[in-house]
């Protein structure tokens, strides 16, 4: 998924280094606490959502695409809780685009096939909160009875606590093996490739992303210390198609290599 969307934006040899170094990483591959080899969610709900949002972002103009889009995403929705919260940005954002790309072109072709992926989607969530709602809640936080104050004001109280022991695991070398030392470098390096329309969307929804994520540990009853170690990582991998792009499109920029068309050409 990965080299295949990094690949039309950044070029063969950008995506397959990407690739190669995030095969190697121990969190995504070793890791007991959200890597591959415990196969928890996280992994394939990255997959799918990362695949819906780069079928947005790059041809929201397409039915075809479009409805392949919203039927990611609610895969998404039905894989893990996150999943619909996720989906719900990532098909805002291509609202918004869409509706945008409509008025300046007079076009509204956007509009319609982004609806399509919007009611997938929409159809898959409601079956997942039908679903859940016979699901008998046995370990989850009963999320239903926090209200948006309360999230708010346990963000504000917790997030430099949560900020510290985030630090912590992303510094761990047996789980990523110095990948947050070269991944900034390789960013600043690039940082004209994050300024293109398709690397700003990427941007903007992993940026979503992590509201949502602030928003689970504020309102959560865990301590950060007993909470940041066995989600952050997870939730990392839940973000692997936007920030391994994002890397590569830098690491393509930083190097001199002009970007790519996308694979799925404009009408």
């Amino acid at each position: 998924m990965v080299f295949d969307v990094a690949a039309a934006r950044a070029g063969t040899l950008a995506a397959a280094l990407i690739v190669l170094a995030m095969s190697l990483l121990p969190a995504l591959a070793f890791e007991w606490d959200g890597g591959a080899i415990t196969s928890y969610a996280d992994i394939p709900l990255g997959l799918f959502w990362g695949g819906g949002l780069a079928l947005l972002l790059t041809a929201p103009w397409r039915p075809p695409e479009a409805l392949a889009a919203g039927l990611l995403l609610g895969a998404g929705a039905l894989t893990k809780t996150e999943g619909l919260l996720l989906g719900a940005i990532a098909v805002g954002l291509a609202v918004l685009r869409a509706l945008r790309r409509a008025r300046r072109m007079k076009r509204f072709g956007p509009v319609r096939a982004t609806a399509l992926a919007a009611v997938a989607f929409a159809l898959a969530g409601a079956l997942c909160v039908s679903w859940r709602a016979q699901v008998p809640n046995r370990n989850s936080e009963t999320w239903d009875e926090v209200t948006p104050r309360q999230i708010a004001t346990g963000v504000a109280q917790r997030l430099p606590a949560v900020l510290h022991f985030v630090r912590i695991e992303m510094a761990r070398p047996e789980v990523w093996s110095g990948f947050w030392w070269l991944a900034p470098a390789l960013l600043l390096l690039g940082a004209r490739a994050l300024a293109r329309p398709f690397a700003r969307g990427l941007l903007v929804a992993s940026a979503g992303a992590l509201v949502v994520y602030a928003a689970a540990y504020g309102g959560s009853s865990w301590t950060p210390e007993h909470l940041v170690h066995p989600t952050w990582n997870r939730f990392l991998s839940q973000l692997a198609v936007p920030l391994y792009v994002l890397l590569a499109c830098a690491v393509a920029d930083a190097f001199g290599r002009s970007q790519r068309a996308p694979r799925i050409g404009r009408p």
